[in-house]
């Protein structure tokens, strides 16, 4: 057996970290003089330590690493618990390069004495129109795809030469922001010869006055357009009068980049 002093300058883990790995019940001496209060170690015991020491630089916790190395933790056990973790990993890393892209694309805003963000905000009438549409709840606004999947087969396999091709749009009808759950419509204009079919439902958009910001690039933008669009409109005293629509002039499978995407942003007022 080996003393703590020794075992501590064999594992490289100093001596009051070792105590703590005892309390934690992480790594137990071997045995413990009851008069002296000295603490042995198994000289098997530094490949314990060693495990733990790897694990800690992986970034597990003590009480993770517990669980781990846990007589009963099969081999299978520890590599879909690494598995896990890598994935874990990779995802709180992917989320960090976005905030990094965020902060360069705002340095570079800054440093050419730009404003944090700024969209061009224009006053106009979007004209009456028919369209089909599809309206539902759905678990997230990244699902919304799913909706458009459904209405453009069911309309097409109906009306091959239906889709007037002025509006793709999107309708956001929650009165209150929504992770999930969303209730939103989906819909094209459409020629006055197209009927009701299915789900898929038809009717007539009105003449509308709306403030309307047209972007490039991501949706992840839409929550700054949404402040622009309150400012503009309390210092126009302007008044909200419906839900929000997009309307998509390129969307995703128009395109080969995210950047590449336009979007137009509605607010109807008066």
């Amino acid at each position: 057996m080996i003393k703590i002093g020794r075992f501590s300058k064999l594992s490289l883990v100093s001596v009051r970290m070792l105590r703590h790995f005892d309390k934690l019940d992480l790594l137990k001496p071997t045995y413990v003089d009851e008069e002296s209060g000295y603490r042995y170690y198994d000289e098997s015991q530094l490949i314990k330590v060693s495990n733990i020491i790897l694990l800690q630089k992986m970034g597990f916790s003590l009480s993770d690493i517990k669980i781990i190395l846990d007589k009963n933790t099969t081999k299978e056990e520890i590599k879909n618990y690494l598995i896990k973790y890598k994935n874990d990993k990779e995802e709180e890393l992917n989320k960090v390069k976005e905030q990094l892209a965020l902060i360069d694309k705002n340095i570079l805003r800054l440093s050419r004495s730009e404003n944090i963000m700024k969209y061009n905000i224009e006053r106009k009438i979007i004209p009456a129109y028919k369209i089909a549409y599809i309206r539902d709840i759905i678990p997230t606004f990244a699902d919304e795809g799913m909706l458009w999947g459904r209405l453009m087969k069911g309309l097409y396999s109906n009306y091959p030469n239906a889709v007037d091709p002025q509006f793709n749009m999107a309708i956001y009808h929650d009165k209150e922001y929504k992770d999930t759950n969303v209730d939103v419509e989906v819909g094209v204009s459409i020629k006055d010869s197209v009927k009701e079919v299915g789900e898929i439902k038809v009717k007539d958009m009105p003449k509308m006055n709306v403030l309307s910001i047209i972007f490039n690039g991501s949706y992840e933008q839409i929550g700054d357009i949404n402040i622009e669009a309150v400012e503009y409109a309390k210092k126009n005293d302007l008044e909200f009068i419906g839900p929000m629509f997009s309307i998509y002039h390129k969307g995703p499978k128009e395109v080969k980049s995210v950047e590449e995407q336009v979007t137009e942003c509605c607010y109807p007022v008066k």
